[in-house]
This record gives structure tokens, sequence and C-alpha cells, in this order.
């Protein structure tokens, strides 16, 4: 359904635009990710779906947790140089971290979806986030 194998192939041979741009933003190393990539990929898809009446959603995703300092350089690197001098803000590049977490996904009682943390269970409140899920491109 997810093939893992293909996804792991683009990753690996350098056609991911979703590695390529957390590496490059977040240092996400390759075996990070392919790690995450297998798991996120091994779905069961038996999830309440927003989009049809059976249990057929996703349950799983995995996204960046990423400090202050990190989103900061990662926003500032996403700026041309002219928009970084008028608009970048300032970070401590030795204080930067990020890695991946695993999230569960839940459609609550009034067709929203939640994401909680596998790690912890909290519900992961990061207010901007990138997810992939079993069915996005890599």
């Amino acid at each position: 359904m997810t093939n893992f194998d293909s996804k792991k192939k683009i990753v690996e041979n350098g056609s991911s635009e979703i590695f390529n741009n957390w590496n490059e933003k977040f240092g996400i190393s390759k075996d990070e990710f392919i790690e995450n990539l297998k798991w996120v990929c091994e779905d069961p898809a038996n999830g309440r779906s927003t989009v049809t009446t059976k249990n057929d959603g996703l349950t799983r995703e995995i996204a960046i947790d990423a400090n202050h300092d990190a989103r900061v350089r990662a926003e500032n690197m996403s700026m041309s140089d002219e928009a970084r001098k008028m608009f970048g803000q300032p970070y401590d590049e030795s204080k930067c971290e990020a890695h991946i977490v695993k999230l569960r996904r839940v459609v609550n009682d009034f067709g929203h979806t939640e994401y909680y943390r596998i790690d912890n269970g909290k519900l992961f409140e990061s207010v901007h986030f990138i997810a992939i899920g079993a069915r996005d491109r890599v």
C-alpha cells in the first residue's frame, strides 16, 4: 500500500524533496529519516477517516520537533539574502536541536485531526509543522 522500498530508494538516490529539505534545514540524517519512514509506512490505516465513513484513515505521521533556534535557522535559510537582511531573526547555532517525532493521528469527535506524540502520549502542539504520512510523497 505505501511502498516503503520505493520511497527508501528515492531518499537514497537524493531525489526526496522532503528528506533533502529536512536534512538541509534541520540536520536530519538519512538513517534517522529512513528509520522513521519505515515506521510511518507500516501504518495499519485503520483510524477514523475524515473522507469516508469507514475506519480506513491513517493513524501515523512523522514530523520535525525543533527548538526555537532551529526553527529560526530554518526560517532564515528559506529566505532570500535580501529578505534575510530585512526580516531574519538571530539564533544561536550551538543551541539548534531538531529530530523526528512519531505521531499518532486521531480524528476527534468534531472531525478535526489531532496529533499525539508516541513517546509521551502528549498532544503535539507545534504551531507550524510539516508532517508526512504513509500516502504522502517523499
